[in-house]
């Protein structure tokens, strides 16, 4: 699913739990990526044999 830029920051929501690494981000009450999980996944064709296999 996708949303227009404009629209981005209103319907996103923004949750950093303390034990934790990432910030997530969620989007009508789902967790979405986005950042460096979400390029990873988005390109995991593109990454070298090495990378992909300690992804």
């Amino acid at each position: 699913e996708s949303i227009s830029a404009d629209k981005f920051l209103y319907d996103m929501e923004e949750h950093l739990l303390p034990y934790e690494k990432v910030k997530r981000v969620m989007h009508n009450e789902r967790v979405v990526l986005v950042g460096a999980l979400a390029r990873i996944n988005n390109n995991f064709d593109q990454l070298n044999p090495r990378a992909k296999k300690a992804w």
